[in-house]
């Protein structure tokens, strides 16, 4: 055949609507179709063209320089491996991943250590966050708590009048208190509560359900009333072990200091 030799063809193929090797490979109208490509690399310093179209693509490794656009479903068998890359609009100085739209993790998902440091700027949803540490957060909004303890540095129950403590003596105050009182003689605006407060003057409190009014002279308990496990408002006297004043009082609603 004329351009023909050991190497292969040399004569221009121009005009030729047709060639088949017999194996599958056929170039036709100036497309090539083949069945099955093997080898152990396919290099070249350009492969021409757009597209590579094809049902499926099967090797050990795959690498790509630019992005990967996945129209349906992606299926990832074994373990996936994300190199940080830098992100200066990120919260984060590095991230592995970044997902900008929504991300749906079912259920058998298994690690021994789950989100180490994280910063979230929306919302996060599940059915329960269980942590062997701690949960550090700005703002914590839920239906309940339900804890063996809890340590607070203020805490308000919104305003509830707790107890009313009733003066034994003139001017005969009855005085309602909401929160824990640190110094009765200031905290109380114009009035000096800390005068009042001692043995003798023959006051008495009402306290209502789960409520417990301890009464100090500086660091000494002086007394303890306590109506915590009650279902009704309760009534005692103020009768301090000593005949001191009491220098604060200590609101406690279900043992959490208020």
């Amino acid at each position: 055949m004329n351009g023909y030799s050991n190497n292969g063809f040399t004569q221009s193929l121009n005009g030729i609507l047709s060639l088949t090797d017999g194996l599958e490979t056929t170039i036709e109208n100036g497309t090539i179709t083949t069945g099955n490509i093997t080898g152990s690399d396919i290099t070249g310093d350009n492969i021409a063209g757009d597209t590579i179209t094809g049902a499926t693509f099967r090797g050990t490794t795959v690498e790509l320089s630019g992005n990967l656009t996945v129209d349906q479903d992606l299926s990832v068998d074994g373990l996936s491996n994300f190199n940080d890359v830098t992100d200066t609009s990120s919260l984060l100085s590095t991230s592995s991943m970044i997902i900008n739209g929504g991300l749906i993790i079912k259920t058998n998902l298994y690690a021994t250590d789950v989100m180490t440091n994280n910063i979230v700027s929306g919302n996060i949803g599940c059915g329960n966050l269980n942590s062997s540490n701690n949960i550090t957060c700005v703002k914590l909004k839920c239906n309940s708590i339900d804890c063996n303890s809890m340590t607070t540095n203020d805490l308000f129950y919104k305003g509830k009048i707790c107890c009313n403590i009733n003066l034994g003596i003139s001017p005969y105050l009855s005085i309602p208190l909401s929160t824990s009182i640190y110094d009765t003689s200031t905290e109380i605006t114009n009035f000096n509560l800390q005068t009042y407060l001692i043995n003798s003057n023959n006051n008495s409190l009402f306290i209502q359900p789960y409520y417990s009014i301890m009464f100090y002279n500086n660091s000494h308990l002086l007394q303890i009333i306590n109506n915590s496990s009650g279902t009704n408002m309760l009534y005692s006297l103020i009768n301090f072990n000593q005949n001191i004043a009491c220098t604060k009082i200590i609101i406690q609603y279900k043992n959490i200091n208020i």
